[in-house]
């Protein structure tokens, strides 16, 4: 099963495409091989829940773990139905997270009906959310920055990733090994990009620290 940072780094290789290029057919047609509550994309329809769950299909993440849908509002359903929807729009989500928008959203209080658009959460930093997002502005895959807890959240999916449950509190086992957990939540703390990896390190040290990636 799939991982946040794997998540993040799927939805990153999209940025860029455009509707109706290779890699948008290609989303939409991730989507046709599963048909979702008998849903069939087109190549002309809006395609950013298509973009969120043809990157869950590729993941492998089965829907007791996400939700799968081209309708955003029945994402919100089937999240709320596994357990994985947050509603409240203060959390701060992290790397692989799905964000629902709702563009009617008055601004007051928390936002707790509607939903217009959905992205996949690529980092949260010095208090904004940045979000890649299929079907963005005129018909590309983009990134959005949007204000922690700003008005046109939703609310959020919390797909049960491999390492899901451990991504959501900062209390670690004490084991005497630093490892990917270690890795995410200190960059969770510091405010850095957070994939549980320490990036561009020696060969040599991974042996003391098995989450080195040695790029």
């Amino acid at each position: 099963m799939a991982t946040r940072a794997q998540a993040v780094a799927l939805a990153e290789s999209y940025i860029g495409c455009r509707t109706g290029d290779k890699q948008h057919r290609k989303l939409v047609n991730t989507f046709n091989s599963v048909k979702p509550h008998g849903e069939v994309g087109n190549y002309s329809c809006a395609w950013c829940a298509i973009t969120w769950t043809a990157i869950m299909i590729q993941l492998k993440m089965d829907r007791t773990k996400t939700a799968y849908s081209y309708n955003c509002g029945r994402l919100i359903s089937d999240s709320k139905a596994i357990g994985i929807w947050v509603e409240s729009d203060a959390y701060v989500p992290f790397p692989g997270d799905g964000i629902i928008y709702y563009w009617s959203d008055s601004g007051k209080g928390d936002c707790t009906s509607g939903a217009s658009h959905v992205g996949n959460v690529q980092e949260v930093k010095t208090g904004y959310i940045y979000v890649i997002e299929g079907n963005k502005g005129s018909g590309y895959c983009g990134i959005r920055a949007i204000k922690v807890n700003s008005r046109y959240i939703r609310g959020f999916m919390t797909p049960k990733y491999d390492d899901a449950g451990n991504f959501e509190t900062t209390k670690l086992d004490v084991d005497g090994s630093w490892g990917t957990m270690t890795t995410l939540v200190s960059q969770q703390i510091l405010g850095t990009f957070a994939d549980g990896m320490v990036s561009q390190q020696d060969k040599d040290d991974k042996k003391y620290c098995p989450a080195c990636e040695t790029s």
